[in-house]
């Protein structure tokens, strides 16, 4: 027995295997069924439907047919030159935030409602200030070319980068500022990310001004060749729901001089307290931050229970710290966003036409809503962990817990694959294939593959030769090689999961049944007291298939607590013998000296 040694101690771990464990475990599955209905009720009241129609419906404005005698108006998804971007402007975005329409009898653009000067828009939203318009230039001479073309070009104008940016203090009377000036974020277009300011104009409320201002930009070339972002940006306001909206039309303009288009529109409510979306949420975040700092206490108590570098080994714990720490996350977002709507408030109060920014109070927003979404994943997978009753879920959970290490390589050749593959296929197909535009897009058109989610024929179209060489080799060593060896080394740790996971007895139906057979008095019949099947005796043979495996599994974990147990019942009856035997010595000697007296 001295070959094994004593294990961790594993307070707060889930099983089943013995009475007290079934009990104490049922009680943390009816807890953990508390919270996680709280945690889902307050996840799903961030997403309500009306912020997906929300979205899409100001989208559709831009993008809604626009029939105007001897006008061809773009839609904003097909505006493709600068000039495109010019009547986009003038015949759609300032009617469209004016709410005017054109009418065929007068020849002009007429208003729908009387009151076009208060930023109304659609009867029941409100502009956050005016809308206003940004761009970030270039310098001149930013790059390299022959001197054969100086009869054609003055100067170059190279692609966007920060270094090269232009930041003038003026440009044709549009002040420049920086993103903190702005209180603005970063703008990610389909070809760059500008994490700047730029030259901004300010539009108003009255729509003949904007006219007047669109149409002098124009004249006076606003924007040129150096041009590489404009920006048209708005903010609104739902009165009916409070929500907030944040409209993004971003033109990014190429050296080449064509047009690539975005559009951004996020939403978050006005008012980020729960008090007015109803009780019944204002409860579940109650109950979702108290027991978080239940499972914070618990947590605590079990490193110092446990060992922290043996609690680390734990699956619970990579599923239940990051949880705890997200959620206090969002406790320290609602108070920052109650100080920074109440700011936003006070702004409002103003009735200016300067732009209100809300660009920071969205982008945190996004960042609660993702971590939310992280805290409902971790949550509905942490609810795994409770079903150790089961034994196919426990022989999985074993077996990927067994194969770990082979799958950690696995996955370091299928990365290797996926890169070495993404930059073949970028430098093949990137200048006509979308799926290999760039290198991001093409890693994960590698990964789209195994899924079988791929356009061949584009391969094929644009390279009739290595287009087909490349698909049946990625196809040849990621299925028919790396993904069945993949596939053999999980098998190949569930058969021996299978021979450990078959020793440990199952007490969640005899409790259950025992509960029952109290509550209704013997009217269930009584529970049987749960045995292993008489091919699952531990002999002599199945001692050492165990041993022999070198795994701590719960079931040698079980044993070596028993073998321990019964190493210092050993020792203890070893020390009563002792201590008779030193007893019966000394009575004898008292013997001994009574008969010499």
């Amino acid at each position: 027995m001295n070959q094994f040694k004593r294990s961790h101690a594993n307070y707060g771990n889930i099983h089943y295997t013995t009475e007290v464990g079934t009990k104490m475990a049922l009680r943390h599955v009816a807890t953990f069924c508390v919270y996680l209905i709280a945690v889902t009720i307050v996840g799903y009241s961030m997403t309500p439907k009306e912020k997906f129609f929300y979205n899409t419906g100001m989208k559709k404005i831009f993008e809604r047919e626009l029939r105007i005698p001897e006008i061809v108006s773009p839609r904003f998804s097909r505006v493709r030159t600068i000039r495109d971007c010019w009547i986009y402007l003038e015949q759609r975005v300032l009617p469209a935030l004016h709410d005017y329409r054109f009418s065929s009898y007068d020849n002009k653009w007429l208003p729908q409602i009387n009151t076009n000067t208060t930023g109304i828009l659609y009867s029941d939203n409100l502009l956050l200030g005016a809308p206003r318009l940004r761009q970030v230039r270039v310098r001149k001479n930013t790059c390299n070319y022959n001197t054969a073309f100086l009869r054609y070009f003055n100067d170059c104008v190279g692609a966007y980068r920060p270094r090269f940016e232009d930041t003038t203090a003026d440009y044709k009377d549009t002040p420049y500022k920086t993103i903190d000036e702005l209180d603005a974020t970063a703008i990610y277009g389909e070809i760059n990310t500008y994490d700047t300011g730029g030259y901004v104009q300010q539009l108003t409320y009255n729509y003949e001004k904007n006219v007047i201002i669109i149409n002098e930009l124009r004249n006076k070339t606003w924007i040129d060749r150096a041009s590489r972002l404009l920006l048209l940006e708005f903010n609104l306001i739902n009165v009916n729901k409070e929500l907030l909206m944040n409209v993004r039309q971003i033109f990014e303009i190429m050296p080449g001089g064509l047009v690539v288009t975005k559009y951004e529109s996020l939403t978050t409510f006005f008012d980020p307290l729960f008090v007015k979306r109803g009780y019944a949420i204002s409860i579940c975040v109650i109950l979702m931050y108290g027991l978080n700092m239940y499972y914070t206490y618990f947590e605590i108590k079990k490193i110092f229970i446990n060992g922290f570098t043996h609690h680390m080994t734990n699956t619970g714990f990579w599923l239940c710290t990051p949880r705890i720490t997200l959620i206090y996350a969002l406790l320290c977002y609602n108070i920052w966003s109650y100080v920074a709507v109440t700011q936003k408030k006070e702004e409002l109060k103003a009735l200016s036409e300067d732009f209100i920014s809300i660009d920071k109070l969205i982008y945190i927003n996004q960042t609660y809503r993702c971590c939310l979404g992280f805290i409902l994943f971790l949550s509905w997978i942490s609810l795994l962990l409770f079903m150790d009753f089961n034994p196919v879920l426990r022989t999985i959970g074993l077996a990927m817990s067994k194969a770990a290490k082979d799958l950690a390589a696995f996955i370091v050749m299928f990365v290797i694959l996926f890169i070495a593959y993404g930059e073949l296929g970028l430098l093949l197909f990137g200048s006509d294939v979308k799926d290999f535009k760039d290198f991001s897009t093409a890693v994960l058109t590698m990964v789209r593959m195994i899924g079988g989610d791929f356009d061949y024929f584009k391969l094929e179209t644009d390279h009739q030769i290595l287009g087909p060489i490349f698909f049946l080799s990625y196809l040849f060593i990621m299925f028919y090689i790396i993904l069945n060896m993949f596939l053999a080394a999980i098998v190949l740790a569930y058969r021996t999961a299978t021979k450990t996971v078959i020793y440990k007895p199952n007490f969640l139906w005899y409790v259950i049944k025992k509960i029952l057979f109290r509550l209704t008095f013997g009217l269930v019949a009584a529970p049987t007291y749960p045995r292993l099947r008489a091919d699952m005796q531990f002999d002599e043979h199945n001692l050492k298939q165990l041993h022999l495996l070198h795994e701590y599994t719960e079931a040698e974990e079980d044993m070596e607590i028993l073998c321990t147990r019964l190493n210092l019942i050993e020792e203890t009856f070893r020390g009563f013998t002792n201590t008779l035997t030193d007893l019966i010595a000394d009575a004898k000697k008292r013997n001994r000296k009574h008969k010499r007296k």
